[in-house]
């Protein structure tokens, strides 16, 4: 707290681009105070790399802005173990997650709001993001999936939903920011020389969001086979086990 005893902004930081982003949009232009949080996933295999990012982009921000230091409030760290359970809000993530393509990670987001008392923290959800269609249907709700994602998400802003990445690393030129932006971390499964997979997820959402350049080109050359030979198959192997199961079933 400051000296009105003011937290200022709560903010889901990971490490990433998107919340880097609004991080140091709150701190450098709007100037307000930053409480970010971070939820430790012990079964992620970037839990480390992240942590460590953030540390690293907290220095070089003490070091390129000082007068940003005394904003940025120290990092909340709660463990994804020990969020309570809410069987009604899991219940309305499961009925969200059945219509829209979401994680799990929102399950525990809203279940870590209601323990903590959490209003408006600001999740970074962005134009190309795959939650950004259940956010947009929880304003004008129709049906109970609808529905169900106004309450999961009510706990949350979403200041960057009609912006991209692209247009984020432009801001961030724009700013002086871009030493700070390129420290930011988004591999979900590093390789053991610490650069992106390039296979994961998040590797692939960066290069279709035009930020590909940031992972090495000989791990984008690698990715090509899985992406368009192995998950497929993947994808079709399992959905033949499905029908096989259901005609059991029957």
């Amino acid at each position: 707290m400051d000296e009105e005893g003011n937290e200022g902004v709560s903010l889901l930081w990971t490490g990433g681009w998107d919340s880097t982003f609004q991080l140091l949009d709150l701190l450098l232009r709007q100037g307000v105070v930053v409480t970010p949080w971070y939820v430790i996933d012990a079964e992620r295999r970037s839990t480390g790399v992240e942590l460590d990012t953030m540390r690293r982009i907290r220095e070089e921000l003490a070091r390129r802005f000082p007068e940003a230091r005394t904003r940025l409030r120290p990092q909340r760290f709660r463990a994804v173990e020990d969020i309570a359970p809410e069987p009604s809000l899991s219940a309305d993530w499961q009925r969200v997650a059945g219509k829209f393509r979401i994680g799990g990670q929102y399950d525990w987001l809203a279940r870590l709001c209601r323990q903590e008392g959490l209003e408006g923290l600001q999740l970074s959800i962005h134009r190309d993001d795959r939650a950004r269609a259940a956010v947009l249907a929880a304003r004008e709700p129709m049906d109970a999936a609808d529905e169900a994602a106004g309450r999961l998400f009510s706990p949350f802003e979403f200041p960057l939903l009609e912006t991209t990445k692209v247009a984020m690393g432009e801001a961030a030129d724009r700013a002086g920011w871009r030493p700070l932006m390129e420290r930011t971390w988004f591999c979900h499964a590093p390789t053991p020389g610490g650069r992106p997979c390039g296979r994961c997820n998040p590797c692939r959402f960066t290069v279709e969001e035009g930020l590909g350049y940031r992972i090495p080109w000989w791990n984008r050359g690698l990715a090509i086979p899985d992406r368009y030979l192995l998950r497929p198959l993947r994808r079709g192997a399992a959905a033949g086990v499905r029908r096989l199961g259901g005609a059991h079933l029957r």
